[in-house]
């Protein structure tokens, strides 16, 4: 639709803040940022980018253009996670990841509501950890604890 409310919903189910993403904005440590509808999620360097971009998977936004643009601007210091979802979003950019050295996370698939996001991510990358959804946030916060490995060159 026109007007997302996840924003609001994710900013009242945890203790992270959370907020529509803004074009050429910084964003914060700690913080939550939500893609705008119709428009792609990018992250260049310290700021966020909001494009139209072709739709990827069908959608717009998808998790794939984020994840490519975290991997080209951070290497190996992004972990990136895939939860339950239809089609293959998710599987590019996850391989992305990966080929900078970054850490790739997925929910097992049997504890996924929609279930085909992470088997073809798990079909088609080397995945790192394969969690249920309720050891997400203990894993996610070890990880974020332990220094990132070395970046690798973004392949051509």
């Amino acid at each position: 639709g026109q007007t997302s409310y996840l924003p609001e919903i994710l900013d009242r189910a945890g203790p992270l803040r959370a907020a529509k993403a803004k074009s050429g904005e910084q964003f914060e440590r700690g913080r939550i940022y939500v893609a705008s509808p119709g428009f792609h999620l990018l992250l260049h360097h310290d700021h966020m980018l909001l494009r139209r971009g072709p739709r990827e998977n069908l959608a717009r936004p998808a998790i794939d253009p984020l994840f490519r643009s975290a991997a080209c601007s951070y290497g190996a210091r992004v972990i990136g996670v895939l939860l339950s979802g239809s089609l293959s979003d998710g599987t590019s950019g996850l391989r992305a990841i990966k080929a900078v050295g970054g850490v790739t996370v997925i929910q097992d698939p049997q504890d996924a509501a929609v279930p085909d996001m992470v088997r073809s991510a798990e079909r088609h990358v080397e995945i790192d950890h394969l969690v249920p959804i309720a050891g997400m946030g203990d894993l996610l916060a070890r990880l974020a604890s332990e220094p990132a490995g070395e970046t690798l060159p973004v392949p051509p």
